[in-house]
């Protein structure tokens, strides 16, 4: 795990699993809702520890709400762009299921949406966005494998829409994109 720092005047809300970006600051940034990154991937969010202005102290969170700090939030991230991820299969902005993904996909390139995370949970609302297959080695996700175990749980049947897949980064801050299949 590596860290990074979010502005202190950044109110984006960033979720466990979100992808983050770096600009040109130093800073990290969460890729948002709705949009695709038009750089490599950084790394995913994994939480965060920052000195919050609602509760007056410094803690841990799966989340960071945006805005309820003075002060630079120190980001925990995993860079590493070779760990296979598991995502749910949507489509397009809406984040509706989409897919299914199945064997013949493997090999290909997809771009990922970031819908809205739970705040309950922390959880992001990233999904691999099935409309956007392709060769392009620019595109961030590649599927390396299908989700299919235990049968009969939600997201395991590669005949139903909304899959689980298992992805690598393709581009990533510290990878170039292959092309895909």
């Amino acid at each position: 795990m590596s860290t990074a720092l979010i502005a202190a005047a950044n109110t984006h809300k960033f979720f466990k699993g979100d992808p983050v970006v770096l600009l040109n600051t130093g800073y990290i940034d969460r890729v948002a809702i709705g949009s695709i990154p038009t750089q490599g991937t950084f790394g995913i969010f994994q939480g965060c520890e920052y000195l919050s202005n609602a509760r007056g102290n410094v803690g841990w969170s799966p989340q960071f709400p945006g805005g309820d700090t003075s002060t630079d939030v120190t980001a925990y991230l995993i860079t590493d762009p070779n760990l296979i991820w598991r995502i749910w299969v949507g489509t397009g902005a809406a984040s509706a299921a989409g897919g299914p993904a199945t064997q013949a996909d493997i090999g290909a390139n997809y771009n990922w949406q970031v819908g809205t995370g739970n705040t309950l949970t922390g959880q992001s609302g990233a999904y691999l966005d099935y409309a956007s297959a392709g060769t392009t080695n620019t595109l961030p996700l590649t599927i390396v494998g299908l989700v299919q175990s235990p049968p009969g749980v939600n997201g395991t049947d590669a005949t139903t829409a909304g899959n689980i897949v298992e992805v690598v980064l393709n581009q990533s801050a510290f990878k170039v994109g292959t092309t895909g299949l």
